[in-house]
């Protein structure tokens, strides 16, 4: 990779941040199509994205997904206009996991 390149690169990787307040304005829902697309550009092993994206924006299900996730992440599931969770999709990655 060229320096020029590196660091454009090192400049996108090193600004992410995550997210810790958010709107109670709802998210058009082409915005989070697209940012599911984005999301399965990331690289995986052997390109198999062995995961597959549930989109969860009903508030009655996020409570029920917040009581699921660590105490310091139950507010910001219930507030979040939208959740995205990754299952791994077991038949994809063809592990028995359960020996980990």
């Amino acid at each position: 990779m060229a320096s020029n390149n590196f660091s454009v690169f090192s400049s996108i990787v090193s600004s992410r941040h995550s997210g810790r307040h958010f709107t109670d304005k709802p998210v058009q829902t082409s915005d989070i199509i697209e940012a599911v697309k984005v999301a399965q550009r990331a690289p995986s092993s052997f390109n198999t994205q062995p995961y597959k994206i549930i989109l969860v924006t009903d508030p009655s299900i996020k409570e029920k997904l917040a009581e699921a996730t660590m105490a310091t992440n139950m507010d910001r599931v219930k507030t979040a206009p939208a959740a995205a969770v990754f299952v791994i999709d077991l038949d994809t990655v063809g592990h028995d996991l359960k020996n980990l």
